[in-house]
């Protein structure tokens, strides 16, 4: 009977922590039946910014006992503003004062679809192998992506090694008219374009320590090479920026506002970026309430000097038909070594702004200042039938610059202070 207690704790604690992404599924039954899911997710930014509905949908269809296709096909589409660049107030308005950095968006003229598609040819058995393509399109951008990976299983099934590996390559083609900016340009800007290859190599380590609990290790490497910029951001500059960067910027002469004249240039990045993440996963089965606690840490670096750490606490509670999923994470970074808010390359600049870096890089990206953001999640799932189960989730994010790292030395890009609200809808089925 304790045996029996005791095997029916690891079916649980599997079943729950299998609802997590990325975690091997070394219990899983080797016999493949077929199965459909959809899953709707509508996102929505403060301050009015993006709004984005995601449409997923999965399909897997077995071949042999031991052999399927997986085909997942995703649809997204978006509208809104963004950031653009920072610029001195006086830029906007000349009668304002030129002391003061603000934020410049495109307005709400963004309006944008992705179509995604993957195919993945999956076989288990002793082992378990993947082999598949994806293919993503957008008005400007445009991915292919091959993939593979293994999960070998030893000590019967008690530890589990991943490897993993993806090359993709993307064209990046921003020819279509590029979202506008709220202002009056007086000249045209250059825009960029470019070809991006992405390396990726995975390495994932599952482990049983009891039949209540496992540990989980991720390693990951990537290798980005080629054009690494956003084509639709700028970086304002006090002075000529032409005698720093490449040709392709708009310079504005001297005026009574700008006494050196100030530059308006394209998003300019290293065209090379290494990035090493590490995943420890602890997942523990409450065997007194039937339910499990995990915790995950991440911490990712890359050779723009990125540096992130997230911090992950979620608690599954079945009782009878349903679930229920309460998760919270921490996440913060610091900044890239080329960004700024607003950029000089001459004495007396009357905003704040850092030197324009000799080799010509500088990023005025909110994506790239320190930043943090605090996230709470509650997902409801039911089980209708063993075999049909659909679940509802609802999120808030809470993003500032006030959970950088060294957030009292950062740049305050205000670009960070927004919060986002989101919310699914999905149903799976087994035949």
């Amino acid at each position: 009977m304790k045996n029996k207690k005791k095997q029916t704790s690891l079916s649980s604690l599997t079943a729950i922590a299998m609802t997590l992404p990325g975690i091997a599924s070394a219990q899983e039954n080797s016999v493949l039946r077929p199965e459909t899911a959809l899953k709707y997710t509508h996102y929505d930014e403060t301050k009015n910014r993006y709004q984005i509905d995601v449409y997923n949908g999965f399909l897997s269809v077995p071949i042999t006992e031991k052999l399927a296709i997986n085909l997942n096909f995703n649809r997204e589409t978006m509208s809104g503003a963004s950031p653009r660049m920072n610029a001195s107030e006086a830029f906007l308005n000349p009668n304002a004062s030129t002391h003061k950095l603000v934020e410049v968006k495109s307005g709400a003229t963004i309006e944008d679809q992705r179509h995604e598609v993957k195919a993945k040819l999956i076989y288990k058995g002793d082992a378990d192998y993947g082999l598949g393509s994806a293919y993503s399109i957008e008005k400007d951008y445009r991915s292919t992506t091959l993939f593979g990976d293994t999960t070998l299983y030893f000590n019967k099934k008690n530890t589990a090694v991943t490897l993993a590996v993806s090359l993709s390559g993307d064209n990046v083609d921003p020819s279509a008219k590029p979202p506008t900016l709220s202002l009056s340009l007086p000249s045209r800007v250059y825009w960029n374009m470019g070809h991006k290859n992405t390396q990726k190599y995975h390495l994932g380590v599952r482990q049983d320590l009891t039949k209540q609990s496992f540990i989980q290790q991720n390693f990951e490497y990537t290798v980005d090479t080629g054009f690494l910029s956003d084509p639709y951001k700028l970086i304002f500059t006090y002075g000529d920026a032409r005698t720093s960067i490449r040709p392709g910027t708009l310079f504005v002469g001297p005026s009574l506002t700008f006494p050196v004249g100030f530059s308006i240039d394209y998003d300019r990045r290293p065209n090379f970026r290494e990035a090493y993440s590490a995943v420890t996963r602890y997942v523990h089965y409450l065997e007194s309430f039937g339910s499990s606690a995990h915790f995950d840490y991440r911490f990712s670096a890359n050779s723009w000097k990125i540096k992130s750490h997230t911090f992950t606490l979620a608690y599954y509670q079945p009782w009878e038909t349903w679930e229920f999923n309460p998760s919270v994470r921490f996440y913060t970074q610091s900044e890239a070594d080329f960004y700024g808010m607003a950029f000089t390359n001459a004495p007396g600049a009357p905003f704040p702004a850092r030197p324009l870096l000799q080799n010509g890089n500088g990023s005025s990206d909110y994506r790239l200042a320190s930043f943090g953001s605090i996230n709470g999640e509650f997902r409801v799932s039911k089980n209708f039938t063993p075999d049909i189960k659909a679940s509802i989730l609802v999120g808030y994010n809470h993003r500032s610059y006030r959970y950088g790292f060294n957030s009292k030395d950062v740049q305050k890009n205000t670009g960070n202070l927004f919060a986002t609200r989101y919310a699914s809808i999905s149903i799976k089925v087994l035949f």
